[in-house]
């Protein structure tokens, strides 16, 4: 129980980390889920700095500014809404199906021992920075430089502070923090969808299909992984941009934010950071006051930009070098064939994915098809994600069946909040619901929120 509270207060922080950033108080449970993840992308950005700048300090120093910040939250009463919707019958089944399977992912998250990467990577890289206060150059144990990949520092930093507040490092007691994760990708995939559909049934629907998904296909998070994770970030991304009025950049502030974060996960959030740029820049091309949102946009560019330089900076400083991934043409090619076949198999199988890859291929293809821009860019940001993820095996430097085999299905499980907001755009789509503007669907949002500010 003293692990959960410190990981709900360590939340706590990273969101009134965020407030501050934004300079404003959240007011929904969506703005306390979106500030969390801002707070938490700008502590990982300290703490490569601070490492760079103070030492082994940095992790001290970190927590000092986030103790800071939540003594500010805490005098500015800010507090999540404790009020909660009216819950419509036709909620009740897809809410029952979220309850269960977030049952049995909690349980599974205080039962199951830790994975292979989750104690290779990130448990291990978390003992490092709780040991050593910063992040290093040997960012391993000695002997241990070649074993694996240098990854961002969020989820480990998240780790080593827990374990700082608990006063020893116990492997298991960093466990909570995935659950916070687990219900934020809920929350945020409930706000994704609802950009993209009107009806608030079809967005609690989305929910279960999320919730189910993320416990059996991410279930490794379970185990410490950081794919589920990943795939909250890109939850929050997804929402910033179906919700973001068109008007203004300066009305969507968060978002630079939440597109560095997806950088600092995973080395795989380097893919979505880079597609979700292509969508952005291509939604300002075919709207119109472009050269006004340019002027506007610089600023938020600049932020975004950070996450993936850190990432790429750790790397180059490291003492390391990819044993994984290697640049051979002549390899690849021999690999044509076998890596979509193999990927195939995966997206196919039954006791896994259902039906939901084929589903999620076939929406995509339907929004490109009949869909407005906006769901266009949506059906391209699934698609280029998930060709791009298959991809890099062909310069896997292991045998490919091998290495697909332990890790594809767990790397797209990263993509299920886009794919499901694809398949429920689709549904609405086909179910011939009237479209209406962007303007229009945010002057509905803000009427609801003033109604029911819990929302």
């Amino acid at each position: 129980m003293a692990n959960i509270i410190i990981a709900v207060l360590l939340a706590y922080a990273f969101t009134a980390l965020g407030a501050v950033i934004l300079r404003r108080t959240p007011r929904s449970w969506y703005e306390f889920n979106q500030f969390f993840v801002i707070g938490l992308t700008a502590a990982t950005l300290s703490l490569f700095v601070l490492s760079l700048a103070t030492g082994g300090h940095a992790l001290m120093i970190t927590l000092l500014l986030l103790a800071a910040a939540a003594t500010l939250g805490v005098r500015a009463r800010m507090f999540p809404p404790l009020s909660l919707p009216r819950i419509p019958r036709s909620a009740i089944l897809p809410l029952l199906l979220t309850a269960t399977a977030a049952a049995v992912f909690t349980y599974l998250n205080f039962t199951v021992a830790f994975y292979w990467d989750g104690y290779q990577i990130w448990g291990t890289k978390a003992l490092l920075l709780y040991e050593r206060g910063a992040l290093t150059e040997y960012f391993w144990y000695p002997g241990n430089y070649e074993r694996i990949l240098e990854y961002p520092p969020m989820i480990p930093m998240y780790e080593a502070l827990l374990t700082r507040l608990k006063g020893a490092f116990v492997w298991e007691s960093v466990k909570p923090i995935f659950l916070i994760f687990y219900f934020s990708l809920l929350n945020f995939t409930y706000h994704a969808a609802s950009a993209f559909v009107r009806s608030h049934g079809m967005a609690l629907w989305a929910v279960a299909m999320s919730s189910v998904s993320a416990a059996v296909s991410l279930h490794y998070s379970t185990g410490g992984y950081a794919d589920m994770p990943q795939a909250c970030v890109l939850a929050a991304v997804i929402a910033a941009l179906g919700r973001a009025d068109e008007t203004s950049w300066r009305a969507n502030q968060a978002l630079p934010w939440l597109l560095a974060g997806l950088a600092l996960v995973k080395s795989e959030g380097l893919v979505l950071f880079g597609v979700g740029s292509i969508v952005i820049v291509a939604a300002w091309l075919t709207s119109g006051r472009l050269m006004d949102r340019v002027r506007t946009a610089a600023g938020g560019v600049s932020i975004s930009l950070l996450g993936p330089a850190v990432s790429i900076l750790l790397v180059k400083l490291s003492k390391s070098h990819d044993v994984v991934y290697s640049v051979d043409w002549q390899r690849a090619a021999t690999r044509l064939t076998q890596v979509p076949e193999i990927a195939l198999t995966h997206l196919l199988h039954w006791p896994e994915w259902g039906f939901h890859w084929p589903f999620a291929l076939l929406a995509a293809t339907l929004l490109l098809v009949m869909g407005p821009m906006r769901e266009r860019l949506l059906a391209f940001a699934g698609l280029a994600s998930l060709a791009i993820y298959t991809s890099v095996f062909y310069f896997s430097a292991w045998d490919a069946k091998a290495h697909m085999d332990n890790a594809y299905s767990r790397i797209i499980g990263q993509l299920i909040p886009l794919t499901i907001v694809i398949i429920i755009a689709a549904h609405h789509r086909l179910a011939g619901t009237p479209e209406g503007g962007i303007g229009e669907e945010q002057q509905c949002r803000k009427t609801e929120f003033r109604a029911n500010p819990s929302l």
